[in-house]
């Protein structure tokens, strides 16, 4: 096994629907230009998902907070495993420093290098990996019929899992909960990546168990199609806050193709599945939504469609 370089932190299964011979038009926000680059380039960063090294009271510390994290005692029993993958790497580094492995050859020290090396860069990364298998029928939904995937308890959980985790996995995220972190006395930037499916992982939980759930499936029949970004799941109600500045509605969109977006939705008991065939005014105010929000790319399927947005913002 080789060590993993490039970490994607939107899955690039999910961005092939907008690309053509594994490139995709992107629109780079901090260079306000349009490229053409290959997937493996986009929406990821080096070592994005590298595990870090503790001292034991940053891990008591961590695991306190994993646990006061956890809204309930499934999510709390997922966390905790999660805590235990993620600290692995900086266990395996102080049991080295004191000397409890047996080495007794170069050859053998530079196999449990290797081996540490490769714990550190790529197990948080495969973690993701399989969570990313739970977006597989997502992403394959093509009509409103699809979205009875959703009447299967586990489909709905493990999807809601992927959800979730996609929501708040992004670069864009990580900087917003290390901005939030920063005013803390106890959250150091070490704990984002884990935190953040911590509460992925809360969220899940909660939107799977919720009876007032719904989801609407957009159908895109105009002449614009739907735009993607490397962070694709928005909540749409992020402007609408309290008086203390904190969101009071979520209301999640997703494109899954061009043509497909689906809405999670809360509040409407009598109406589980709602099919609405949307106008390009709509298709528009979503488009600009997505671009405002994205973090550095924006994604089309024709350059001609990135133009058009980038010279209108």
């Amino acid at each position: 096994m080789s060590i993993k370089r490039k970490h994607h932190y939107v899955w690039r299964e999910y961005l092939r629907s907008w690309s053509s011979n594994e490139k995709i038009y992107s629109y780079l926000k901090s260079k306000d230009k349009i490229t053409k680059p290959n997937l493996m380039g986009v929406a990821q960063q080096r070592f994005f998902y590298s595990l870090e090294e503790f001292t034991i009271e940053e891990e008591l510390i961590l695991k306190e907070l994993v646990i006061e994290y956890s809204n309930s005692d499934a999510s709390l029993k997922i966390n905790l495993e999660l805590f235990n993958i993620y600290t692995s790497y900086s266990r395996i580094k102080r049991l080295d420093k004191q000397k409890t492995f047996d080495i007794n050859s170069q050859s053998e020290l530079e196999k449990l290098e290797k081996i540490t090396d490769l714990i550190r860069t790529n197990l948080f990364e495969e973690f993701h990996t399989i969570v990313e298998g739970y977006g597989k029928k997502v992403i394959k939904i093509k009509k409103f019929e699809d979205l009875k995937i959703f009447e299967n308890e586990d489909d709905l959980f493990f999807t809601m899992i992927f959800l979730c985790s996609q929501f708040l996995r992004t670069k864009k995220m990580k900087k917003s909960l290390e901005l939030v972190f920063n005013k803390s006395d106890f959250i150091i930037p070490k704990y984002t990546n884990i935190i953040s499916l911590v509460f992925a992982n809360s969220l899940a939980v909660s939107l799977s168990q919720n009876q007032s759930i719904n989801f609407i499936f957009y159908e895109n029949d105009t002449k614009i199609k739907f735009l993607t970004s490397d962070q694709p799941l928005m909540n749409l109600l992020i402007n609408d806050k309290d008086e203390n500045g904190k969101v009071k509605d979520f209301e999640l969109y997703y494109p899954i193709n061009t043509r497909i977006a689906i809405v999670i939705h809360f509040g409407n008991q009598n109406n589980k599945y709602e099919l609405i065939k949307i106008n390009e005014q709509k298709v528009n105010m979503l488009n600009d939504f997505l671009f405002d929000y994205a973090d550095e790319f924006v994604f089309s399927d024709t350059e001609e469609q990135l133009a058009v947005y980038k010279n209108s913002h």
